[in-house]
């Protein structure tokens, strides 16, 4: 049974920078279907929050501007009943997790926290890349590459990823581009297979293959994203050879 925050928090957590515009605020809560984001500073520290009802107010173009502070904030050791005790002393029904330098590292929610005191696993996804400080691309949740997955993946340009393994297997990207239309492109592969390397084919095949997408209009942004990503990749590849 769980004991502590660290152990039933949410790890992928989808973030702000306080010089970041409310337009591209208000696009990252939209792409991820939520309603608020923690803010942080060049050293990761939360520093606030926005959220949906921030972003209506007049006069303001950066998130500095309309974020509240201070920020509610729990140790990832705090033990579960403490967190809950606090949550419901201050009337909240989530907080972000930081480290012991104060960095962020997850979200925590009521239900999670009640989950971890009764014994019941926390259904949160598998953990995925956080936002790429350098190119400030945020990537989506692991999807099976099958042939309904195209319906739900957005228009415009971005980056593509295919992951293999996991599951007790080391897990590795082992395909990835820039894509003018990422819901197209994907569409195109999963028409035309022979367009995927020929050794990666029994993988796609057997299903073993998840796809994993990040949106991004600036073409520079992608191609600086791909070539990090590439060299990501074969660095690790060549750490577990």
């Amino acid at each position: 049974m769980a004991v502590t925050v660290d152990e039933v928090m949410n790890r992928e957590v989808f973030s702000v920078k306080p010089e970041d515009s409310l337009d591209d605020a208000a696009a990252l809560l939209e792409r991820h279907r939520i309603s608020g984001a923690p803010v942080l500073d060049a050293d990761g520290v939360p520093v606030g929050m926005i959220s949906l009802r921030c972003l209506g107010a007049p006069g303001s173009t950066l998130v500095r501007e309309r974020m509240t502070q201070p920020v509610m904030a729990v140790p990832s050791g705090a033990s579960l009943e403490a967190a809950s005790l606090l949550l419901s002393e201050l009337d909240l029904h989530r907080a972000i997790v930081v480290d012991p330098d104060g960095k962020l590292i997850g979200i925590v929610t009521s239900l999670d926290l009640l989950r971890g005191l009764l014994g019941v696993p926390t259904p949160h996804p598998h953990e995925q890349p956080p936002p790429d400080d350098l190119t400030g691309l945020v990537w989506s949740d692991d999807q099976p590459l099958t042939p309904g997955v195209a319906e739900g993946l957005p228009q415009g340009p971005g980056l593509l990823a295919l992951v293999h393994g996991g599951k007790g297997r080391p897990e590795r990207i082992v395909w990835a581009e820039a894509a003018t239309g990422i819901r197209g492109r994907v569409t195109h592969l999963l028409k035309n297979s022979g367009h995927i390397t020929p050794h990666l084919l029994p993988a796609l095949e057997a299903g073993e293959l998840r796809l994993r997408y990040a949106a991004s209009e600036d073409t520079a942004r992608r191609m600086m994203a791909l070539r990090k990503l590439l060299l990501d990749a074969r660095n690790k590849a060549r750490q577990t050879s």
